[in-house]
């Protein structure tokens, strides 16, 4: 097996590789499944109670009340097309920024790009509404001109929402400067997701 992925590996011949990969892993996994059993008794049971980490609050807490995020599973939010999933998972992903300031933080998108997400982030950092049923597209004008019609602003003139949106554009890019906070629209296979996420 090695030498025939060294074969092709020095041929440049990665599409045959990865086949030979995805064709032997789940053997070798199998093989390598082949451990002692030991009794599952309450010692080692609070072992690792006591080294779980405590699961993510959310901001919201209402929410936090009744769950949090937990640190070791996959947590789908599921809803139909266009009823703000996408704004509920920003607004979660900026509540977890604010609140464990040590810690970074990553979204993978497959739908929107990493643009129409980074707008949306600064919008929402902001707290602007420039316009009830065109928001997105009037903050997207003022980031490409410099010019913003805030005549349906709520409550702020047009000085105060472009100040509002500046230093929200600034947090932003601190919170990526830093490393805290990755957007990522590549559309990665799960095995390449995995290895990332590791």
């Amino acid at each position: 097996l090695s030498i025939k992925a060294d074969r092709l590996r020095e041929a440049g011949d990665y599409d045959r590789l990865e086949e030979l990969y995805n064709e032997t892993l789940p053997s070798l996994r199998a093989k390598n499944t082949r451990t002692i059993l030991e009794p599952y008794t309450s010692e080692l049971l609070y072992t690792e109670l006591r080294d779980r980490k405590d699961g993510y609050k959310t901001g919201w807490s209402n929410l936090d009340k009744y769950s949090t995020i937990p640190t070791e599973a996959i947590t789908i939010i599921a809803r139909r097309p266009s009823h703000g999933k996408t704004n509920v998972m920003l607004n979660m992903l900026y509540n977890l920024i604010k609140q464990y300031p040590e810690e970074s933080f990553y979204m993978f998108s497959y739908e929107e790009t990493r643009a129409s997400l980074a707008l949306k982030l600064i919008t929402l950092i902001a707290g602007v509404e420039i316009d009830q049923y065109h928001n997105s597209s009037k903050i997207e004008e003022y980031f490409k001109t410099g010019r913003l019609d805030a005549k349906y602003a709520k409550g702020l003139s047009e000085t105060e929402a472009k100040d509002r949106l500046d230093k929200a554009r600034a947090e932003y890019d601190e919170l990526i400067n830093s490393g805290r906070l990755w957007i990522i629209d590549e559309p990665l296979q799960v095995s390449d997701l995995t290895t990332t996420i590791d």
